[in-house]
C-alpha cells in the first residue's frame, strides 16, 4: 500500500493508493468448500496480492455445469430468483463488513459508451465473465457472485432484443415470449383467503381473479420452446418474468386479456426491466448548471449501474451504433457527432491500422 498526499484548497489530504491485482473466482468466507457450496456462494472478488489465484476456472466451471442441469426454472414471480436474493444478502454483508477496500481509480476504468451490448452479448460462462472483469472490472465492489454475473448478462441481453423489436415493429419474433400462465394452487388457495394481505384490498382481489386473466398471470419467457421447469442448456440461462399490475393499467389489462398485444406487453415487460435496475442501481443526484439552474442525474453505484445507465441512456437519446469492421475484433460503438463520425468503421486506431494491414496484404 502506497501512501500519498495531495493538496486539497490549502490543505493536504492524505490518500490511501491499494494496488490493483485483477479479480478471482472464489466461494465467500465461511462457506463450504465449492464442491459443497450453493451456486449463490460463489463469487468474483478483487485479487489481494499477486501470488492470490483463487479458484480455477476449470473447476469453477466443472461445478456450475453440474448444478445447472440439476436446477430446472423457480416460479417465475419476480425478476430475481431466490438463489439470487441470498446470493445478494452475502455479497453485501461481506462486501460492506469484510473486504479490503481499493479505490475506484485503481480499477479498469470504463470508456466505451457501448459497453452495454458487449456485456450483453458476452457468453454467461465463468471464462467469459472472468475475461470481461479482467478487462473492466467486477460488477459491484467487493464481493459479487458469480449469480449475479450469469442473470445479468441474461437479463440484458433479452431486454436489448426485445427493445431491438419494439424498434422495427416486429411483433411477431416478440409474441411467442409472452404468454398467460395459471396460477399455482397453493398460490390461489392462498390468495383466495381474504385474511392474506393485499387481498384485504376487496379491489385487487377482484382484479387479480376476474380481471387479469381469471387466475392467470403473464409471463416473459426467454424460451418458450422448453417444457415449463426446464433450463437451458448451460452456459445459457432461462429467463422467466411475470409482468407487474404495475406495469399497465387496468383497462390495458383488459385488452391483453381478450387479444395479446405482443408490442404494447414486449413495452411493458422492458420498462419493468429498467424500472427495476434503476432502483437498485442508480441514485439520483442534484447538481447546480450555474448559479440558478438546477439539473437531474443518476449516478451508477458501480459498473452493473454503469451498463444499466448507458442501456437506458441509448433508448433515451435515440443512439446509434455500428459494428467494428476491424478484423477479429466485431465490437460496437456509439455512432453521433459528440463521440464518433457518422462514417466511422473502426471503433479503435489499432482496428483501423489491422485493417489497413489486412488490405495492404491482400493487394500484394
Amino acid at each position: 500500500m502506497k501512501k500519498k498526499k495531495r493538496i486539497k484548497g490549502k490543505k493536504l489530504e492524505t490518500v490511501w493508493h491499494l494496488p490493483y491485482f485483477g479479480v478471482v473466482f472464489d466461494t465467500f468466507p465461511g462457506r463450504p468448500p465449492i464442491d459443497n457450496a450453493d451456486v449463490g456462494e460463489i463469487c468474483l472478488r478483487p485479487a489481494y496480492s499477486a501470488d492470490d489465484v483463487g479458484l480455477p476456472t476449470e473447476e469453477v466451471t466443472r461445478v456450475l455445469e453440474n448444478k445447472h442441469q440439476c436446477d430446472g426454472v423457480g416460479k417465475s414471480t419476480l425478476w430475481i430468483t431466490p438463489q439470487r436474493v441470498e446470493a445478494e444478502t452475502l455479497a453485501d454483508t461481506w462486501s460492506s463488513n469484510h473486504h479490503k477496500p481499493y479505490r475506484a481509480a485503481d480499477r479498469p476504468v470504463m470508456l466505451d459508451t457501448a459497453l452495454f451490448m458487449m456485456f450483453a452479448s458476452m457468453e454467461p460462462s465463468p471464462e467469459g465473465i472472468l475475461q470481461f472483469a479482467r478487462e473492466y472490472g467486477n460488477l459491484t465492489e467487493g464481493y459479487c457472485p458469480i449469480l449475479v454475473w450469469q442473470e445479468e448478462v441474461v437479463a440484458m441481453r433479452w431486454a436489448l432484443r426485445i427493445w431491438e423489436c419494439l424498434k422495427a415493429n416486429n411483433s411477431a419474433n416478440i409474441r411467442k415470449h409472452f404468454r398467460w400462465r395459471p396460477f399455482p394452487k397453493e398460490l390461489r388457495e392462498y390468495l383466495k383467503n381474504p385474511s392474506h394481505a393485499p387481498l384485504s384490498n376487496e379491489y385487487l382481489y377482484e382484479w387479480l381473479t376476474g380481471t387479469v386473466g381469471k387466475w392467470n398471470y403473464l409471463e416473459f419467457d426467454s424460451h418458450p420452446d422448453l417444457a415449463h421447469g426446464r433450463q437451458a442448456k448451460f452456459p445459457d440461462k432461462r429467463l422467466t418474468e411475470t409482468i407487474s399490475l404495475r406495469c399497465l393499467s387496468q383497462e390495458e389489462w383488459n385488452r391483453q386479456t381478450e387479444s395479446l398485444n405482443p408490442l404494447a406487453v414486449a413495452s411493458a415487460y422492458l420498462l419493468q426491466v429498467l424500472n427495476d435496475r434503476t432502483r437498485t442501481y442508480l441514485q439520483p443526484r442534484l447538481d447546480w448548471k450555474d448559479a440558478i439552474t438546477l439539473t437531474r442525474s443518476f449516478a451508477p453505484k458501480h459498473l452493473l449501474g454503469r451498463l444499466w445507465l448507458q442501456f437506458e441512456e441509448s433508448i433515451t437519446g435515440r443512439k446509434e451504433y455500428r459494428v467494428c469492421q476491424g478484423p477479429g475484433c466485431g465490437k460496437s460503438f456509439e455512432v453521433s457527432p459528440a463521440i464518433a463520425r457518422s462514417d466511422k468503421l473502426y471503433h479503435s486506431e489499432s482496428c483501423r491500422v489491422r485493417a489497413y494491414q489486412a488490405r495492404a496484404k491482400q493487394t500484394r
